[in-house]
């Protein structure tokens, strides 16, 4: 079980007012709701956020800036002609693609690997995604997916994604999501102690560098 993928009652929130653009509802449990557009909130977002993330520990951290390291990981991408839609946009469920890549790609940043979850028969799986979209992105677009983890409670990590165009740094989508610890039978557990100790270390390394 991937952190794309939904456990039994898991649902996926999609929220756009875009739907010309071609909302592909793939299952029951995705519904899609009409949006507002956060285009502004979302801009002042990047240039000057403030945000207090708790960890297991009660440690503190304040992340001023979403376009550094201060707990955000960055990643650079650009559209694929197969990701398009028949209106010439990229399809709407490919920007859960984007925010699944983006979470793997910080879990291993932070010493989680997704794979030893698995073996040791536990699973990191996601329960809920809210997705904001504010503006298309075409074919041969280059973006920045950036994320960090918002929050952890017992049993699940909190997620936040934003993806902004390059080079002129315009909102395109905001995104958070839920992924919850589960054990053999799939049943919510406490986040093990060695992946709380590795999220607060990172958290530690991030606010002194």
């Amino acid at each position: 079980m991937s952190l794309l993928s939904l456990p039994y009652g898991g649902h996926v929130i999609i929220l756009s007012s875009r739907v010309p653009y071609g909302i592909q509802v793939p299952s029951s449990n995705v519904h899609v709701f009409p949006g507002t557009n956060h285009r502004q909130q979302l801009r002042l977002r990047s240039r000057s956020l403030k945000t207090t993330i708790r960890s297991s520990n009660n440690f503190e951290f304040d992340l001023k800036d979403c376009k550094g390291m201060k707990g955000y990981h960055d990643i650079e991408l650009s559209v694929r002609d197969y990701e398009m839609d028949q209106y010439g946009v990229v399809n709407n469920a490919i920007y859960a693609k984007y925010c699944q890549h983006g979470r793997q790609q910080l879990m291993e940043k932070i010493g989680i690997n997704i794979a030893t979850i698995t073996q040791s028969g536990n699973a990191l799986a996601l329960s809920d995604l809210v997705i904001k979209y504010i503006a298309p992105l075409r074919i041969g677009d280059k973006f920045t997916l950036r994320m960090r983890i918002s929050d952890m409670s017992a049993a699940r990590i909190y997620f936040e994604h934003l993806i902004f165009k390059i080079p002129n740094e315009e909102p395109i989508l905001d995104a958070r999501a839920t992924a919850v610890w589960l054990d053999k039978d799939y049943r919510p557990v406490r986040i093990p102690t060695e992946y709380r100790s590795k999220y607060v270390q990172f958290l530690r390394h991030e606010d002194g560098s």
